[in-house]
């Protein structure tokens, strides 16, 4: 891979070049500001850019416009450098798709960490530029062949009891014998785990897309959350969990697609992976914490959560999408504390306003990842509210739970169908 750095402190600079040397193997390239970062990116091709915010001559918000306003560089992966936690700023970097970011002064360890963690996500970025290859599971017909590559025995018998009934099911035990069953009888689908041997999963992955006959197989991956996108060349991501119910309703809206509104959904798999990216940004540079997603899915809202609402309306559909957060009092009153630096005291006005805000932002970046695969789409204001009942999602909806490290911060975010 190759990274371009654009900073003018050499040495933060020095700290992330030997960074993505030294941990991700990756080939860098230098630049103490904007112009010459853009310079270099009219000559030279980068997998990913990592740029300052506060920058002399082109600051980095200036040069993030530039590459989002290049039609070569729309998609290209960026990671910002930011010691401000300005509203406005936080805004516009989320609203243009930032992939990741660091906060100012850098810890060497925190700084490998979400280096390496950006790195490995650039594998599913490349797979949503590629959508649109024709893989699906939707109308896998009952009797058909499902073939579970895992090196785990108890997870490919748990599979083999739990789909067994509706699916001809063979299994692996690692890639290379998976793609030897492959070979030998093609599957309709492919169920893809951990612990492959010497063929992972991505070289599964690679080459099943090389064999003759076998490129359109789609394959899932059973993932250890299941929040994150799909890694290049497999077409979706379930958790992996021992729970029947759980592992069976999940396979069964990749197979049937649900309703026809969480088709709406099914269609659009970068948003999940939007929606975690844009909540972790906004949460770290504007309110100053970290907070991870869920292991698990987590349970729809119920009566006396805070609320916050943005209707995403799609007229070439049959429905609308619905993003929103929500968190107990004592969760939003702690936010919101965050959000005002420490103020003695948080009105119910103050949380309204901070609920307001997050949603607005996060639900800006979505409009964009909509609008990027020529979706026409138009947001509404935030509604900010207490449910006086548990959340309607019925099975169409995509939530994540988030907290932080110390716990005292926990919430959830969603995305779920509307009717009009």
């Amino acid at each position: 891979m190759k990274a371009l750095i654009v900073d003018d402190e050499p040495t933060v600079r020095l700290l992330l070049s030997r960074i993505l040397r030294r941990e991700v193997d990756c080939a860098v390239t230098e630049a103490t500001d904007g112009i010459e970062a853009l310079d270099l990116l009219a000559r030279f091709h980068f997998d990913f850019v990592v740029i300052d915010i506060m920058m002399p001559i082109m600051d980095g918000l200036e040069t993030l416009e530039a590459i989002r306003g290049t039609p070569q560089l729309r998609n290209l992966p960026v990671m910002v450098l930011s010691a401000v936690r300005d509203e406005a700023q936080v805004r516009q970097l989320v609203s243009l798709g930032v992939s990741a970011y660091l906060t100012k002064p850098l810890r060497p360890s925190d700084a490998s960490a979400r280096v390496q963690r950006f790195v490995a996500q650039l594998g599913a970025s490349t797979h949503v530029a590629q959508q649109g290859q024709g893989r699906t599971l939707l109308g896998l017909a009952d009797g058909a062949k499902l073939l579970v590559v895992d090196g785990d025995a108890d997870f490919r018998h748990f599979v083999r009891s739990t789909l067994g009934h509706q699916y001809v099911i063979s299994d692996a035990e690692g890639g290379a014998q998976g793609l030897r069953a492959c070979l030998d009888a093609r599957p309709a689908a492919i169920l893809l785990g951990q612990n492959l041997g010497a063929v992972p999963a991505n070289m599964f992955l690679r080459k099943l897309r090389t064999l003759p006959g076998l490129a359109a197989v789609p394959v899932v991956v059973a993932g250890s959350r299941g929040n994150e996108a799909p890694p290049a060349d497999a077409d979706a991501v379930i958790q992996r969990t021992f729970v029947p119910e759980t592992f069976k309703k999940q396979f069964s809206r990749l197979v049937s697609g649900g309703t026809p509104e969480h088709g709406v959904l099914l269609a659009r798999p970068e948003l999940r992976p939007q929606m975690i990216s844009a909540t972790e940004q906004v949460f770290g540079m504007m309110l100053g914490i970290e907070v991870f997603a869920d292991a698990v899915e987590p349970a729809p809202p119920g009566p006396g959560a805070d609320h916050a609402c943005v209707k995403l309306s799609l007229p070439a559909e049959e429905s609308d999408l619905e993003f929103g957060v929500s968190t107990a009092r004592d969760m939003s009153e702690r936010m919101t504390a965050l959000f005002l630096q420490g103020a003695d005291l948080v009105t119910e006005e103050d949380v309204a306003s901070t609920l307001q805000e997050v949603a607005n932002i996060i639900s800006g970046r979505l409009q964009n990842a909509l609008r990027g695969r020529d979706d026409e789409v138009t947001i509404g204001l935030p509604v900010v509210s207490v449910l006086t009942q548990a959340l309607p999602i019925a099975e169409a909806w995509a939530g994540v739970g988030f907290h932080n490290a110390a716990g005292d911060v926990r919430f959830t975010t969603y995305l779920r169908p509307v009717p009009r």
